[in-house]
């Protein structure tokens, strides 16, 4: 017996007295896995899912494949229809679970193999609620405990599939929590589509401004391309100088007091609020506990120095004095060198070009140093980089909003498909 009013224990959690709870088997007509196919090789013919297909939580039209030569009769049985479902029961761990809902784009898609398909009895189930309750981080949660693990791979069992328990409110209030999360959902895809038009325009900018400058009329072939006849070419040694981290061994990681330091690891390079400046990371050191550490200023370019996360081409500026570990290079610009102008130049260059054929990609001195450098003046420098930094901005702008539409979406989802919040329904 639940202790709050209104609510019940279930084999699932506690859940609304009025909610049903439901075995996934008796809410679908279809719960099977897809047409085995040989691939054309041309790409021609109809389209047809891989496992590929939704490794990004939607159908991706570009990743489909193809199949020729199929009769009207396997092509009916196969194509999806307008809220299907597709699981991946055949996958690592961690995507194990993953679903994506056909909304009917493209318009003829068939059921490939090692996906399985998922058709709800549209009397008892809403195909958007039951489509939002499998990608429901709890629900994957539970799918990953069924899953038979092997090397590198797991699998779910369709029979213990057809098993799972799935929560059932009316089907006007599945419709309604269904109809909110489409809402937030919208809203991510626009979203989406703004930050991925502001980083094309970014890019074509940037292409156009570090090889053209602003308002130059006559150019110049260069070792390195075509330049503005006025811009110059410098080594590494002659623009900034470089500077290394320090072993987490070296240092004392007790609780820091108010003068804390941030220690900036690469992972923290990819924090979305990172997109400009590094201003924030998941550790700090506390000046007491470690008098001798050596400091690098606001200001100082920062990027990973080996590894395959040079691949990566995430280029920062520290936004406050901080430290870094050993796999994060430090570039302290010399006067008549703008930090954000050259720090746009390392990104449009990529830190990549600057390797030799190693094994382990790794940047240091003799990467850097000797590299011819484009030198525009001062101010012309500055205002490459203003006109950049508004793109900029308004990309850290977008990505917040994308980050908090999403843990939005996801909180939406905890109260929603558990009933703990209720909606209410015409």
């Amino acid at each position: 017996m639940s202790n709050r009013q209104g609510y019940k224990n279930t084999e699932i959690e506690e859940l609304p007295e009025d909610w049903k709870v439901a075995e996934l088997g008796q809410i679908v007509t279809r719960l099977e896995n897809g047409l085995t196919y040989a691939p054309s090789p041309s790409r021609k013919g109809v389209p047809i899912t891989r496992i590929e297909t939704i490794s990004n939580g939607k159908i991706d039209p570009e990743k489909v494949g193809f199949v020729e030569r199929l009769s009207t009769d396997v092509i009916d049985r196969h194509r999806l229809v307008a809220g299907d479902i597709l699981f991946s029961h055949i996958n690592s761990v961690q995507h194990i679970g993953k679903t994506a809902m056909y909304h009917g784009d493209p318009s003829v898609l068939l059921h490939g193999m090692n996906l399985l398909l998922i058709r709800p009895i549209n009397t008892r189930a809403d195909p958007f609620f039951l489509g939002y309750f499998l990608q429901h981080e709890t629900t994957r949660n539970r799918l990953r405990s069924l899953a038979k693990k092997a090397v590198n791979q797991a699998s779910i069992n369709t029979s213990e599939l057809r098993s799972f328990k799935v929560p059932l409110p009316d089907l006007r209030e599945q419709r309604k929590i269904a109809s909110i999360l489409s809402t937030a959902d919208d809203a991510i895809q626009k979203t989406d589509e703004i930050i991925a038009k502001t980083q094309q325009l970014k890019k074509g900018l940037m292409q156009q401004l570090l090889t053209k400058g602003i308002g130059h009329t006559k150019f110049k072939q260069t070792e390195i391309g075509e330049i503005p006849e006025e811009w110059k070419l410098a080594p590494g040694r002659d623009l900034f100088s470089l500077v290394g981290g320090y072993p987490p061994a070296a240092l004392s990681f007790e609780e820091s007091n108010d003068n804390d330091i941030p220690y900036v690891k690469v992972d923290d390079l990819n924090d979305p609020r990172n997109q400009i400046v590094v201003t924030t990371s998941r550790q700090t050191l506390s000046r007491r506990k470690n008098p001798d550490l050596s400091t690098c200023p606001r200001g100082v370019i920062v990027f990973p120095k080996r590894g395959a996360a040079i691949l990566t081409n995430k280029v920062r500026i520290l936004g406050r004095e901080a430290t870094f570990d050993t796999n994060i290079m430090g570039l302290v610009c010399k006067p008549r060198v703008d930090a954000s102008f050259f720090r746009y130049q390392l990104e449009h260059l990529g830190l990549y070009r600057l390797l030799e054929n190693a094994g382990i990609p790794q940047l240091n001195n003799k990467h850097l140093y000797p590299f011819k450098f484009k030198q525009p003046d001062l101010e012309e420098q500055k205002r490459i980089a203003s006109i950049l930094l508004d793109f900029e901005n308004r990309l850290a702008l977008e990505t917040r909003r994308m980050s908090e539409l999403q843990n939005l979406k996801r909180g939406l989802m905890q109260v929603l498909l558990t009933g703990k919040v209720r909606v209410r329904v015409n």
